[in-house]
């Protein structure tokens, strides 16, 4: 039994170890810089939305306030299975509204359905642009998705930052998570010359890397669906840390959990379809995309082989314990410490984070102190994947407009 603990654990270390690494070798390295050019690329901004019309007028006006001349972009938004004026709303505030004519059941099929109208429509796009509804776009972003198209740059991720990050614990503590995936996993990357990962949204697509990765997600999780097919079309993806897009985190526990199991299912159907294509082609090509989108997907049988060790290690301990091997209060003493060791690690963890993406702010203290928690909530919600199943469909994450307004107060400030 031993052995086997020894085992799962020097794997799961060895698999932890290869991110820590990229981490501190990038962090090593000098920032790469798109350099700034004149406005020449046209670009199409793409936005999904289902029961979104409280917020998605923000959304607009912030993508209607780019300092990028008009002429060179059109906003689009693609409002399916509605109940509300999210249609009206969008028109209100100067987009196109197009309502997709097909069956939609994720925001996969969304830009699906839009790919499938623009890459053949008479007006030619030279970028395209995915962002979510209830987001707000800083102003500088369609100017600095030019400057990467016309770097030479195919595919790109730009910085996702939080609207609330001070709301409460749960949307702090999920800011914190996207702040690290922002300096800790995709920058690194970007600064080493290898690929960033796409993050949901703040999303850059070529025209040609369009019309090479454009298909029908499978997934529940189109971004990590799409760094995938980027990977193995061969486009490495870009970060561009200075186009910033505030994404509104969620405030209850419940909508939360949901989105998280989500994300963890959609990352567990990744690993299914695309985890032989991604080693058969890291193994051919040696390359370094396809084989950390590998380690990237690998990581949801990681989790549950990390648990492993733990309920070994726990049913060994109960066993002596019923058998008078060990007093009570060694056992309790254990857990505690055990407990106590991991909750520090992890508020250091969220400290460092918010120290090094300069996030230290009142009220960002609840995010830090809740995040230990946070992370083991996380951890329930993927194993939920493995027992109940992956989620059968996208479930909405409800957007109101006084969290819009206190969000847009928190960025002002």
């Amino acid at each position: 039994m031993n052995i086997w603990i020894a085992v799962l654990s020097a794997i799961t270390l060895a698999y932890g170890a290869y991110y820590v690494i990229i981490g501190i070798l990038g962090s090593l390295r000098k920032r790469r810089v798109i350099p700034s050019a004149r406005p020449r690329k046209k670009l199409a901004v793409l936005i999904a939305a289902r029961n979104e019309e409280g917020v998605i007028g923000e959304c607009v006006a912030s993508l209607k306030a780019q300092r990028y001349p008009d002429r060179l972009y059109d906003i689009y938004v693609f409002p399916n299975n509605c109940t509300d004026d999210t249609a009206g709303a969008a028109e209100r505030a100067g987009a196109r509204v197009i309502c997709p004519d097909v069956p939609i059941r994720s925001k996969g099929d969304v830009l699906f359905f839009a790919f499938e109208r623009l890459l053949s429509a008479p007006e030619h796009y030279d970028g395209y642009l995915i962002f979510d509804a209830d987001n707000i776009v800083d102003e500088q972003f369609l100017k600095r998705a030019n400057d990467a198209l016309l770097s030479g740059v195919h595919a790109a991720q730009g910085y996702r930052d939080s609207k609330n990050p001070h709301a409460n614990w749960i949307s702090g503590s999920t800011s914190i998570f996207f702040w690290a995936m922002d300096g800790m996993y995709n920058r690194p990357r970007y600064k080493l010359g290898m690929s960033a990962a796409f993050n949901g949204t703040g999303i850059l697509l070529s025209a040609e890397a369009a019309r090479a990765v454009h298909r029908q997600t499978y997934s529940l999780t189109e971004d990590l669906e799409l760094t995938a097919l980027c990977a193995m079309a061969g486009y490495r993806l870009a970060w561009i840390n200075d186009a910033v897009t505030y994404d509104e985190q969620p405030t209850t526990f419940v909508d939360s959990f949901r989105q998280r199991r989500r994300w963890f299912g959609g990352s567990f159907q990744c690993f299914l379809r695309y985890e032989g294509q991604l080693i058969s082609l890291t193994a051919r090509r040696r390359d370094t995309f396809c084989l950390d989108m590998m380690m990237l997907f690998l990581g949801t049988v990681m989790q549950l082989l990390g648990v492993v060790p733990g309920v070994i290690t726990a049913i060994a301990m109960l066993i002596r314990l019923l058998s008078g091997q060990i007093a009570l209060w060694m056992v309790v003493a254990s857990l505690l410490g055990a407990a106590a060791f991991s909750y520090v690690v992890l508020a250091l963890f969220a400290l460092a984070v918010c120290a090094m993406e300069r996030k230290i702010r009142p009220g960002i203290e609840k995010g830090i102190l809740m995040f230990p928690i946070f992370m083991l909530t996380w951890l329930f919600s993927n194993l939920s994947v493995f027992f109940a199943g992956v989620p059968t469909k996208w479930k909405q994450i409800r957007h109101g407009a006084k969290r819009a307004k206190r969000a847009k107060t928190e960025i002002a400030n």
